[in-house]
């Protein structure tokens, strides 16, 4: 029984410690919106506006946005949860977490929480 706690324990934490995503993760490829996110699961339409049209992370402080066709900054946190782009006068910040290798979930932090989408690889 003893056994069986300890190894549960360890699958949850290598899990845990899997969601962190970096900077190498996002670039490469176009991120597209494909569904809506809501409470931790994928429903209805991308809600993550200006961002579910498509980015694409060119290095690891700019992507580009195919809504504005320009480049925003972005920063990820060190622990790879929360990202936050910057355009010229205002800031979007979002949890980020890895849905799987080709997919992510933005959910945003702050005034519009209701904002949430999956981003496709493509």
């Amino acid at each position: 029984m003893k056994r069986f706690l300890l190894l549960f324990s360890l699958i949850l934490v290598l899990i845990g410690c899997s969601q962190n995503i970096t900077d190498k993760y996002l670039i490469g490829g176009k991120w597209i919106g494909t569904a809506g996110y809501v409470d931790g699961k994928t429903e209805g339409e991308p809600n993550c506006y200006p961002f579910q049209d498509g980015i694409e992370f060119k290095d690891d402080d700019t992507v580009y946005v195919e809504t504005y066709e320009r480049d925003f900054e972005y920063l990820l946190n060190k622990k790879g949860v929360e990202l936050t782009f910057f355009d010229i006068s205002r800031s979007y910040s979002y949890q980020i977490k890895m849905v799987d290798e080709d997919q992510l979930a933005l959910e945003r932090l702050g005034v519009s929480e209701d904002n949430a989408c999956i981003l496709e690889r493509k």
